[in-house]
């Protein structure tokens, strides 16, 4: 049940009876009483009003009861109790319809979801907007919460879509959700979503006001598009909590205080994570931002704005004004545009007014992307990341450690995904790119990107490029753009000499070591669905997974590590693997070694790593070069050829023995199988 006195400036109570010692409930807020109550079916209970300064009311006032419970008839279709554990499950317009109605009337924890076997939701039949020619009235879609009824449960979009969302509004609060002050709203995408609002403040495809709600997996796509005043963005207006994995397509346009994310954030402990925004924003004022237009406190970290921005002042990529911003692996590359003569622009952010602001990791902007103030385009050192302001850099960093441009080439290469990546495990990696399609890096791509070594050039005189790789968490396929080439291996080493046996395939099971070759500096790794992969035997490959973390490795007893590495890495010379070496530890004879997560090591039998013939252990397997005493000339690659890397002068047998007078066989020479006979 839910009582007021239509704004009456009244105090209000709750009775079980006339002449009970004490009420049930009471509620004094300005300028009407609200009182929300369990009630028990068949019990009578009283309601007493005063004016809001406890004397007694002379005249009427018109009190408005709803008895609200949520044991109301469902619609046809629809089941659930509204509970967390029990959520409604929509499957209909008309079921959101019913949902926003039980909200409205002050159901503001009620929770649902949209139904497994859905999927989408067409709003049509219940908002839309005006055809004369078939004499249809406009029907703008009211919110789900609202000023009087913030919302506060769960919803959860289950991957589905809500297609042809269609808001007219002459009031504030205007999205599919008007006012959140709690909750998790997540997991929906919105198509030909069309949110138009003259209200002061406060509009945004998802919500127009949010406070201490997490926003989870949220998208709008490209046919979107919303328009307010002040404080409009194209997830939300404003918002105060966690916000992650959300991408915004939508174009956003308004005046002031405008985000392809956001309106307005006010954080303070909280964060935008792995988000992104694609479309363009444009304001008539000032604030207008990529992510966020105005940004009180908070955290941006491992995420991006690919859109153009255009504002009076106060305009950036990222952020058009921040007081205290922590800013962590971020990227922009859209132009920036501000339409006043004015500092505060720049191709990260337009002003940032504390120096308490922070960056960390890398915060990248395209080189190419233009910053133009009153009319004209800025060039050298007119062009600024940060218009106005500056931040706080890690001890022993500066502003040049964090701060970069990236040259078109350089942003599509996966170069700038890695290094936001910043190294970590593959499961670990916020970023990733899809090599030959992304033209940028995109937080939370499932194309993760790996970085190969330079070896030495190939018969064509291109370099050739190798590296080492594992996951602990899944099986994975390897993968380059079609235009180059890619092969994996497995390692064996026997009698001082190594053999690579191409794997057929780029596939790579858990917690399996392997070596790849390719043409490129940077290859995808994507995790596969499942893990079914069987790992190659011990005696198949002496590649061995590194750890999930960093670590030392220790050697087995009567074996010995080698790990991928320059014997001059200043000049890129001399790749290979080489017996380990471990300062920390004093160990240089491939006892210990540092391991790096997401790499492999050679494993090796000690009397395997040595030459019968000498009795000496091999120190290092180097790529190419023609130096026979380094165990390389022993090199095998079987796949459907059988060939070597790396020229080295003589003929050899499969096995890799150089054979001075050679008899019918096959055999190998420069790099390629003869047949004498």
């Amino acid at each position: 049940m839910t009582a007021n006195s239509n704004c009456k400036n009244t105090y209000g109570t709750l009775w079980e009876s006339r002449t009970a010692a004490s009420c049930l409930t009471s509620d004094n807020s300005w300028p009407d009483f609200k009182i929300t109550y369990t009630v028990t079916k068949g019990t009578t209970y009283y309601i007493g009003a005063r004016e809001f300064f406890g004397k007694a009311i002379e005249g009427e006032v018109k009190l408005n009861v709803k008895m609200n419970g949520l044991d109301r008839e469902l619609p046809a279709g629809m089941t659930g109790k509204g509970t967390e554990a029990e959520p409604f499950v929509l499957k209909t317009a008309d079921h959101l319809a019913w949902f926003r109605d039980c909200v409205n009337e002050c159901n503001t924890l009620v929770c649902a979801k949209i139904a497994d076997d859905v999927k989408e939701i067409d709003m049509r039949t219940v908002c839309h907007k005006a055809d004369t020619e078939k004499q249809v009235a406009e029907l703008s879609w009211t919110p789900i919460g609202n000023f009087d009824n913030n919302y506060q449960g769960t919803f959860d979009g289950n991957g589905k879509t809500i297609s042809n969302l269609y808001i007219n509004a002459t009031s504030e609060f205007a999205g599919f959700f008007g006012y959140l002050a709690g909750g998790n709203i997540k997991n929906i995408t919105f198509d030909n979503a069309k949110v138009n609002s003259t209200g002061n403040y406060y509009t945004g495809i998802l919500a127009g006001y949010a406070g201490s709600c997490i926003f989870e997996n949220i998208k709008t796509l490209g046919n979107c598009s919303v328009e307010g005043k002040d404080i409009t963005g194209g997830i939300a207006g404003i918002a105060v909590g966690n916000i992650s994995n959300c991408e915004n397509h939508a174009e956003v346009k308004g005046m002031g205080s405008l985000g392809g994310i956001l309106g307005m954030y006010y954080g303070s402990d909280n964060s935008i994570t792995s988000c992104a925004n694609y479309g363009a924003v444009t304001g008539t004022y000032r604030q207008v931002g990529g992510m966020v237009g105005y940004f009180d406190s908070g955290t941006i970290q491992n995420s991006a704005n690919y859109g153009d921005i255009t504002g009076k002042d106060n305009v950036g990529n990222l952020i058009g004004e921040g007081v205290i911003c922590n800013l962590n692996n971020v990227l922009g590359t859209g132009n920036v545009t501000a339409t006043s003569d004015t500092e505060r622009a720049g191709l990260l952010v337009g002003r940032i007014s504390k120096s308490s602001s922070a960056a960390s990791g890398i915060l990248a902007y395209n080189s190419s992307a233009k910053l133009t103030i009153n009319g004209a385009e800025q060039t050298g050192e007119a062009v600024k990341a940060i218009g106005e302001g500056s931040l706080t850099y890690p001890e022993g960093v500066n502003e040049a450690d964090v701060i970069k441009a990236f040259t078109a080439e350089q942003l599509k290469s996966g170069e700038v995904a890695y290094l936001l990546a910043e190294g970590k495990a593959l499961v670990e990696q916020a970023w990733g790119q899809q090599l030959g399609k992304d033209q940028y890096p995109v937080p939370g791509s499932d194309y993760k990107v790996i970085k190969a070594a330079q070896g030495d050039k190939d018969a064509n005189g291109n370099y050739t490029y190798w590296a080492t790789f594992s996951s602990q968490t899944n099986d994975v396929t390897l993968s380059v753009p079609s235009d180059r080439t890619l092969k994996v291996y497995n390692a064996t080493v026997s009698a001082g000499k190594m053999t690579l046996a191409q794997r057929n395939g780029n596939q790579v099971a858990k917690e399996e070591g392997v070596l790849l070759k390719t043409d490129g500096e940077y290859v995808n790794a994507k995790a596969n669905e499942t893990n079914e992969l069987a790992k190659a035997s011990s005696d198949e490959n002496h590649l061995v997974a590194t750890p999930a973390e960093a670590k030392t490795v220790t050697a087995d007893a009567g074996y010995k590590l080698y790990r991928l590495t320059y014997n001059k890495a200043a000049t890129k010379e001399g790749l290979g693997f080489y017996l380990s070496v471990d300062k920390d530890n004093n160990s240089n004879d491939g006892t210990s070694l540092k391991a790096t997560p997401g790499k492999a090591y050679l494993q090796v039998y000690e009397d395997d790593a040595k030459d019968p013939s000498s009795a000496a252990l091999a120190r290092s397997f180097v790529f190419g070069g023609g130096n026979e005493t380094t165990g390389i000339e022993g090199i095998t690659i079987m796949g459907t050829d059988v060939q070597r890397h790396g020229t080295i002068e003589g003929i050899f047998d499969l096995q890799g023995r150089k054979i001075v007078n050679p008899t019918k066989g096959i055999y190998i020479k420069n790099n390629k199988k003869v047949i004498i006979k």
